[in-house]
C-alpha cells in the first residue's frame, strides 16, 4: 500500500497531516472507509466528503478538514493520475506473435509489439515498439502503427492509414471506411465515387468504441494530437481535426468539416458538412450545427446559436406554454 507521501509526490501536492498515512483504495466519498482515499473534485462535493469515512482526502487548499490531506490546485487532473496508480487493468496483452495470429511476412514489427489470437496484419505494414494489437483486430495493407499504441480486439483499420504514438483505438472502432460518397446519373442511379484519400491519427489520440472514422475522397480524413473522441461517433471524408478536441458520445461530423483546436462537442450534437469551426468552440449536447463559427462561440438547440441567446429562448417559450395553459383552464 502507498504512503500519503508517496502519492502527494506522484501528483505533485503538499501534505497536511500524517505522511506516513497508508491508503488501502482509492474510492468515491459514500464508500470510503477509514484506510481509503478520496478526492473532492467540487464545491458542490464537499458536503458528501466531509461526511465520508475516508481516513485521507485529496482536496484544493480552501477545503478545510482535520484529516490527514494532499492539497492540490487541481483535483481533476490528481484524480486521473491517481486512477492510473491504483488501476488494475492490464495495458499489455500478448508478449509476441500469437500462433493464430497472420502477419504478412512482408510487414515491420518492431521490438516490443504484441499481436493476439486470430489478428490480422496486412502486406507492407510497419507496426511500432511496444504497440500491443487485441484479439481480432484487422490490419490492411500499407498501415503505419506508431509506438506505445493500444488497439482492443475487433478494430478493423483500412489500407493506408497512419497512426501516431500513444493512440488508443477501443474495441469495434472502424478507421479508413470510405466516405459516403456517390452521384446520381439522369435515371437516378446512383454511382460509387472512388474514395482515394487515407486517414491520419496522430499522437495521442484516442478513438471510442464502434466509433467510425471515414477516409477521403480525395485527400486525408485528420485528427489532431491529443484530441479523445467518445464511443459511437461518426467522422466523414475529409474531415479536418485539430489538436486537444473532446467529442462527446454519438456525435455526428459530415464530410468536409474543419475543427479547430480545443473544441468540445456535447453528446449527439452534429455538424453540417462543409462548414468550419474555430479555435476553443464549445458545442452542447443534441446542438445542431448549420453555419461556420467563430472562435470562442459557445451555441447549442437546433440550428445551433449563441448558448445565452438558446436559454433565453427557452425561457420565453416555457413561459408562453405556462400563460397557454392557465388561458386553457
Amino acid at each position: 500500500m502507498p504512503t500519503l507521501a508517496e502519492l502527494a509526490q506522484a501528483i505533485g501536492g503538499r501534505i497536511e497531516g500524517d505522511p506516513g498515512f497508508f491508503v488501502q483504495q482509492l474510492k468515491v466519498p459514500a464508500l470510503a472507509g477509514p484506510a481509503d482515499l478520496c478526492v473532492c473534485l467540487e464545491k458542490k462535493h464537499e458536503k458528501s466528503v466531509h461526511a465520508s469515512r475516508a481516513g485521507a482526502l485529496v482536496c484544493t487548499p480552501d477545503f478545510q478538514d482535520s484529516r490527514p490531506r494532499v492539497i492540490v490546485s487541481q483535483p481533476r487532473s490528481a484524480l486521473a493520475k491517481l486512477n492510473a496508480l491504483f488501476s488494475t487493468r492490464r495495458s499489455i496483452f500478448y508478449q509476441g506473435i500469437h500462433p493464430s495470429a497472420v502477419v504478412d511476412p512482408t510487414s515491420q514489427l518492431a521490438p516490443g509489439v504484441g499481436v493476439g489470437p486470430l489478428a490480422v496484419i496486412g502486406a507492407c505494414c510497419h507496426i511500432g515498439a511496444g504497440t500491443q494489437i487485441d484479439a481480432g483486430v484487422v490490419i490492411g495493407p500499407d498501415v503505419s502503427v506508431g509506438e506505445k499504441c493500444l488497439i482492443y480486439a475487433h478494430v478493423v483499420i483500412y489500407e493506408g492509414v497512419h497512426i501516431g504514438h500513444r493512440v488508443i483505438l477501443h474495441s469495434g472502432a472502424v478507421i479508413g471506411s470510405d466516405g459516403f460518397g456517390y452521384v446520381p446519373d439522369r435515371d437516378h442511379h446512383w454511382h460509387k465515387v472512388p474514395q482515394i484519400g487515407s486517414v491520419i491519427l496522430h499522437d495521442d489520440v484516442e478513438i471510442g468504441a464502434n466509433t467510425t472514422v471515414d477516409r477521403g475522397s480525395i485527400g486525408d480524413t485528420v485528427i489532431g494530437r491529443g484530441t479523445k473522441i467518445d464511443n459511437l461517433c461518426q467522422v466523414a471524408h475529409n474531415v479536418i481535426i485539430g489538436e486537444d478536441c473532446a467529442f462527446a458520445a454519438t456525435v455526428a461530423i459530415a464530410g468536409s468539416v474543419k475543427i479547430g483546436n480545443r473544441v468540445s462537442i456535447g453528446g449527439q450534437a452534429a455538424i453540417l458538412g462543409h462548414i468550419e469551426v474555430g479555435d476553443d468552440v464549445l458545442i452542447h449536447a443534441q446542438a445542431g450545427v448549420t453555419t461556420p463559427l467563430p472562435t470562442g462561440a459557445r451555441v447549442s438547440g437546433f440550428p445551433a446559436r449563441d448558448h445565452r441567446e438558446q436559454l433565453k429562448r427557452e425561457a420565453r417559450l416555457r413561459k408562453f406554454a405556462r400563460g397557454m395553459d392557465k388561458n386553457d383552464k
